[in-house]
């Protein structure tokens, strides 16, 4: 079990307690907030999404050893967040929408109410954050896999990915970032003003087409 929790790798929303010994005024309860960061009394904001506790654990303790002559933390999950995936754009019901193992693309579309008649299947984009200055875009052609052909191409997804469905053919990452990202609205308000608050911008995201 406790290989389970080691290898476990965080997740907006999940709940964590932090104990660091003799140094009660710094431990307590903190939350992976969608910009996949946790907040530090004494020392600020760490980027820990996707990452594991013994990982986080040396961040931690890297970070309070410039308040700290030699710190010892420990990090356990008290609560696991829901898993969500966020889908915009010409579909029938825009939103956040549960997650569920081995989704892909498609389904998570599917959960989101399908395709509407504007919907330009070709340039479904899938925007993914990495870390804290780093993401990756993959425009996906599911043209195929709807009709039941090259499932491959059907891209699996991963909870807090934002799929964006265009009405019109994304070419780059820059039209997709000038034109999209910087207009999208509530519920992915807060997700895309954390991904601003670290400045990923065109610089910063690699676009692959699949």
């Amino acid at each position: 079990m406790q290989a389970e929790v080691d290898t476990y790798r965080l997740a907006v929303y999940d709940e964590l307690l932090l104990t660091v010994l003799g140094a009660p005024e710094l431990s307590g309860p903190t939350r992976v907030l969608p910009d996949g960061t946790i907040s530090i009394p004494g020392v600020g904001s760490i980027f820990v999404l996707g990452s594991t506790l013994p990982e986080v654990t040396d961040q931690v303790e890297t970070s309070l050893s410039t308040i700290l002559r030699f710190p010892e933390a420990s990090l356990a999950v008290s609560n696991f967040g829901a898993r969500r995936i966020f889908v915009m754009g010409e579909v029938g019901v825009p939103g956040d929408h549960e997650y569920h193992r081995g989704m892909t693309a498609l389904a998570a579309i599917a959960e989101a109410g399908g395709f509407n008649n504007n919907a330009k299947r070709s340039s479904v984009i899938v925007l993914r954050r990495l870390g804290p200055s780093e993401a990756v875009a993959f425009r996906v052609d599911l043209r195929g896999p709807l009709k039941g052909k090259d499932l491959d191409k059907d891209l699996p997804v991963r909870p807090f990915d934002v799929i964006y469905v265009p009405k019109t053919f994304i070419a780059s990452v820059n039209v997709f970032m000038d034109q999209y990202v910087r207009q999208m609205t509530p519920p992915f308000t807060l997700y895309i003003e954390g991904w601003n608050a670290f400045n990923i911008d065109e610089t910063s995201v690699r676009f692959i087409t699949r």
